[in-house]
């Protein structure tokens, strides 16, 4: 019963874009059961998301492995500035990070259906076409330096390869 009232409050609560806002930031605070408290400073391309059963944390773009706390784990989840203006993200919406990728990209709320992703350069050109299991990165670590479209059952999303 917790769960699902947490899930719903915090339901993907935070995307926050340089889009959007322009150097915020805030520490977010992870109260465990156990006691402890985890504080992860998200940057203003930071996010925070749900899959399955857990929160993930990204403090900002260009890093790829989030923190990762199970729900029943969790006591409660603080902010120590909230005055930027987070964008959030609808229930089930289905988003690519990071944006500006190094080695690999990840989707949240892909739909258990999604079992291959392609990836397409400027041009038009499927450079990478790659299985996909949920939950699991999309290495991009291959592909040279640009802008791609990765595309995957009806979706496509926008990222940058550094």
């Amino acid at each position: 019963m917790i769960h699902s009232c947490f899930r719903k409050a915090l339901a993907a609560l935070l995307f926050v874009g340089s889009a959007f806002v322009a150097n915020a930031q805030s520490n977010v605070n992870v109260y465990l059961k156990t006691g402890g408290v985890e504080k992860i400073k998200v940057e203003n391309t930071g996010m925070i998301f749900f899959e399955s059963n857990v929160m993930k944390v990204l403090t900002d773009n260009v890093s790829v492995t989030p923190y990762a706390f199970t729900l029943p784990s969790i006591q409660k989840v603080t902010f120590d500035d909230a005055s930027y203006a987070p964008r959030v993200l609808g229930e089930g919406e289905v988003v690519l990070y990071p944006s500006i990728a190094s080695n690999e990209v990840f989707i949240a709320n892909a739909p258990a259906t999604l079992k291959q992703v392609q990836v397409v350069d400027m041009a038009g050109k499927v450079v990478l076409t790659a299985p996909y299991q949920a939950g699991e990165a999309v290495e991009v670590g291959s592909l040279a330096a640009g802008i791609y479209v990765l595309k995957a059952d009806g979706l496509t999303f926008k990222f940058q390869k550094k």
